[in-house]
């Protein structure tokens, strides 16, 4: 049954993301629950993203020491992450992050895709370990770094909040 589940959402990510903000999220599938606030939420850095009006910034103990911001809902299955790095370039990261993702993520698929107004490269599958769909974006900006943002949830309306996505306020 996952992988029925795995499909629509995958190709939510792959065509779905564009540059288009909203305020409010919506579920286009015939299950959808209702529709909820968001707020926006990040820094100049990481760049800004729309959430869930009842999520909470997160702190991984993974990424202790990196340049990372998180934010999670209150049961914190569902992550949106923003990094950035000075010392890499997207396309690098991208393949680097490919290779450690082969053995991990079902379904493994990359496209080139627009985040944000940038070209940026995206990897997206299901993550066994976790048990739901993990979508990644990496670009390099205007300001010299490369970005990442990621996705983790099954719920179609978090995983298209990638569309609400800008590097600058």
């Amino acid at each position: 049954m996952k992988k029925l589940l795995i499909v629509p959402a995958l190709c939510v990510l792959l065509w779905g993301c564009g540059s288009d903000e909203t305020s409010v999220a919506s579920d286009t599938t015939a299950d959808a629950s209702e529709d909820f606030e968001v707020k926006r939420v990040g820094e100049k850095l990481y760049g800004y993203i729309d959430v869930p009006e009842d999520w909470d910034l997160y702190e991984d103990e993974a990424l202790a020491g990196e340049a990372a911001i998180q934010y999670t809902d209150p049961d914190g299955y569902s992550v949106i992450t923003m990094q950035y790095y000075d010392d890499t370039d997207a396309l690098t990261s991208t393949m680097n992050l490919g290779t450690l993702l082969e053995d991990s993520v079902e379904e493994l698929s990359s496209a080139v895709v627009e985040l944000g107004g940038y070209k940026a490269y995206q990897l997206a599958g299901y993550a066994t370990e976790n048990e739901r769909i993990m979508a990644c974006w990496l670009f390099d900006g205007d300001d010299g770094y490369t970005h990442v943002v990621s996705i983790e949830s099954n719920d179609e309306q978090i995983l298209a909040l990638c569309d609400t996505y800008a590097l600058d306020e």
